[in-house]
């Protein structure tokens, strides 16, 4: 999920951090189907910007995101990161699964 540069996209892409997350999940849903491919394109590496670029768009909007939403957003941004790591980089269960026929 980086730009053409290698720029991190996750939390900043769009501007809006409920875009940015969809994305991050919609991306991990298709690599756990597909891991294989996603790790040609996507590493750990390439999470770990990601997360870095979300933590340095957090810390510069959070003063203007309502205070009842910010750590809500953070969180589910954190659980995304979690799962994605553990389904994508480290999860058996996902090697089964990305190893299933294009048809099933």
């Amino acid at each position: 999920m980086t730009q053409q540069h290698g720029a991190p996209i996750w939390g900043a892409a769009f501007g809006h951090a409920g875009v940015d997350l969809a994305v991050g999940c919609c991306l991990r849903l298709i690599g756990v189907r597909f891991r294989k491919d996603l790790s040609v394109r996507f590493g750990k590496r390439d999470l770990a910007r990601a997360r870095q670029g979300f933590e340095r768009w957090f810390e510069l909007v959070k003063d203007k995101v309502p205070a009842d939403r910010r750590d809500a957003i953070y969180a589910s941004t954190e659980q995304e990161f979690l799962l994605f790591n553990e389904q994508i980089f480290r999860s058996p269960e996902a090697d089964a699964i990305s190893t299933l026929p294009p048809s099933l």
